[in-house]
């Protein structure tokens, strides 16, 4: 481990003076690149899960309001549907951050067990696919539990949400018609 940073800025200055460019400005790009693709990665995870949360936010009220609107009517008049905004702005600024945690925490135990892999990829985050998909995790299976379960979990969760308000909205309107056609 002692000799892996001063072998790896030297084999990007003889890179560097093959190709033709000042040493300073390859070790420059590379650190860049890594800080771009750590960058990338986490906005990525982080938009996914956010927006994928929000809907999942939108539907479960929209479920309380269809499926107990006295109590949603009680905490309207009490003033404390507040309370409940700010409890889903502060999950869905905090929650998304769990994934980036669980990808770049999987990358650093990777680097602990093998020595190979000490080079930075970006906390976990590089170009793993051809075409180049640039935010992409380079572990497949934190990739796959940090971002897709959550992801499907959620959509799961708020389309169940969705077809029981619209079920009861259809149930509620279809009683309401019967009752003004007597």
């Amino acid at each position: 481990m002692q000799g892996l940073w001063p072998d790896l800025i030297h084999s990007l200055v003889v890179v560097a003076k093959d190709n033709g460019l000042q040493p300073g400005a390859a070790i420059f790009e590379y650190i860049m690149t890594i800080w771009l693709f750590a960058y990338a990665g986490f906005v990525f995870y982080y938009g996914l899960i956010q927006i994928t949360l929000w809907w999942l936010f939108h539907i479960a009220t929209l479920f309380w309001i269809f499926r107990f609107p006295l109590h949603f009517r009680s905490f309207q008049k009490l003033k404390r549907i507040k309370y409940i905004h700010i409890t889903c702005v502060i999950l869905g600024l905090v929650v998304p951050i769990l994934p980036i945690v669980v990808t770049a925490g999987d990358h650093a135990m990777d680097v602990k067990r093998n020595d190979s892999l000490a080079i930075p990829h970006g906390f976990g985050f590089g170009m793993t696919n051809f075409p180049p998909v640039l935010c992409a995790g380079l572990d497949s299976d934190a990739s796959f539990y940090s971002l897709v379960l959550p992801i499907l979990v959620l959509t799961e969760i708020g389309m169940t949400l969705l077809v029981f308000a619209f079920w009861d909205v259809r149930r509620v309107g279809s009683t309401t018609s019967k009752h003004s056609c007597r």
